[in-house]
């Protein structure tokens, strides 16, 4: 028998679309979300995987659905028909403003979000994996809310340290004062208000370490026999200059005028070839006091192709300083 299609009727189409908005409106607080993904945290936070289906249905607009359930034809076949919401076809009935924001996220023709129409099409439903879907994202959304805030908080009260951040995962944002791991804290997910208060007391300890830690090198600093030494001094801008590429070999023939195939790629000092004189082991004798008196560090590295390790010179806390 072949299958009776119909379109549905102006008061039909009308009664749907009112009875959808009524029932899923809370799904649907399109400036909300708009105005929490503008945020500069939202594209760390979020993957655009995560948020393409669940953004075409907070595009989804009354008119773009009435103009879709009008074109349609439906079969009369006892099944469920899905409208699906397209974000290039939502497109047209967005604001500028919605779709210049929305189009980091969409892509155009992708077809994962859909409303679905019952068999005797008097009901158009929101699939229950969908509303499962759009909660979770209301709640990452929140998340996503509060820890913005938590940021801007820290930014109007770092004072003078640096800060770094990043997510541990999506309930634990790491944050980093000055780079080094004894200002390290990793704050879990809960009220704005309880963030900032622990936020204040790791601000406040992390200052105490950092005034305790400067004292600390100050007097290390000063004991070093090395202080006021030019050879140290043309090694540690090596060090501080290039935070990679340089192993204690590589500053030798450098800083002596040898042969070095990467020269013309690194930062250089201002005492390269001016140790033409000195005999290697010299100079390597140098580095290692250097490392002794902890005024650079030799981090191990490896070249993954060849399985080669080799050690590499890197300034410390010390360079700040300028003391040697």
């Amino acid at each position: 028998m072949k299958e009776e299609s119909k379109v549905l009727t102006e008061k039909e189409t009308d009664q749907l679309i009112s009875d959808f908005f009524e029932n899923y409106e809370s799904y649907f607080d399109r400036p909300y979300y708009m105005d929490v993904l503008a945020q500069p945290l939202a594209k760390q936070y979020f993957r655009p995987s995560s948020l393409k289906v669940c953004l075409a249905y907070q595009l989804l607009t009354k008119e773009w659905l009435k103009a879709k359930l009008e074109e349609e034809s439906f079969h009369d076949n006892g099944e469920k028909e899905r409208i699906y919401l397209e974000p290039g076809k939502l497109k047209n009935n967005l604001p500028k403003e919605d779709w210049d924001l929305a189009s980091d996220y969409l892509f155009p023709g992708d077809k994962q979000a859909y409303l679905e129409l019952t068999a005797d099409k008097k009901k158009l439903l929101l699939p229950s994996n969908k509303r499962q879907q759009l909660q979770h994202f209301k709640t990452s959304l929140a998340n996503c809310q509060s820890w913005q805030k938590l940021l801007y908080h820290i930014k109007e009260n770092h004072a003078d340290l640096s800060v770094n951040w990043h997510f541990k995962n999506q309930s634990k944002l790491e944050v980093t004062l000055t780079g080094r791991k004894d200002h390290e804290h990793a704050f879990a997910l809960k009220e704005p208000e309880a963030m900032d208060e622990e936020y204040d007391k790791f601000l406040a300890n992390s200052k105490k370490k950092e005034a305790n830690y400067k004292k600390k090198i100050k007097e290390k600093v000063a004991a070093s026999s090395l202080r006021g030494d030019l050879l140290a001094r043309a090694i540690a801008q090596l060090a501080l200059r290039n935070e990679t590429r340089i192993t204690p070999n590589n500053c030798l023939k450098i800083l002596r005028g040898l042969s070095y195939p990467d020269y013309d790629a690194i930062n250089h000092s201002d005492y390269d070839r001016h140790f033409r004189f000195l005999p290697n082991q010299e100079i390597l004798q140098v580095i290692e006091a250097m490392q002794k008196d902890g005024l650079i560090a030799a981090e191990e590295r490896i070249y993954s192709d060849y399985h080669v390790y080799y050690h590499e010179l890197v300034p410390t806390t010390m360079n700040w300083y300028q003391l040697i």
